[in-house]
């Protein structure tokens, strides 16, 4: 349910794909570690990084943003400021996609993906 709720494409959460995100919970210490995950997720730490704008604004490395055009936990507003304070980054938005578009529409990110880092090779050589 919990993952529903971060999706726009809800036919993309199949039951195989959610026994794949359970598999985990079967492993010694997943209890704890779930309850990290979901205490940083709902009381976040205020000194991250992610939190600090100038953090993006020192990267000095190739940055390719790829975002879910509908995602509502962090918004395509945010992706696009993020990319306005790293030198040189790309944003692309999958249409119709929420916050895991690697998940949702997984053709068209392995497509962004993989124009982005060919993009990255070339502009290094």
């Amino acid at each position: 349910m919990l993952f529903k709720n971060l999706v726009a494409n809800k036919e993309s959460v199949t039951d195989d794909f959610v026994a794949i995100l359970k598999k985990p919970s079967g492993l010694a210490n997943s209890s704890h570690d779930l309850g990290v995950w979901l205490r940083a997720i709902f009381s976040p730490d205020p000194t991250a990084r992610s939190l600090d704008r100038e953090s993006y604004r020192s990267l000095k490395l190739p940055v390719a943003l790829i975002w879910g055009e509908l995602d509502e936990v962090t918004p395509l507003a945010e992706g696009r400021d993020i990319q306005s304070l790293i030198v040189g980054a790309s944003l692309k938005a999958i249409p119709r996609a929420g916050h895991v578009p690697q998940v949702e529409f997984p053709a068209a990110f392995e497509t962004l993906l993989i124009a982005s880092l060919a993009a990255q090779r070339a502009a290094a050589q």
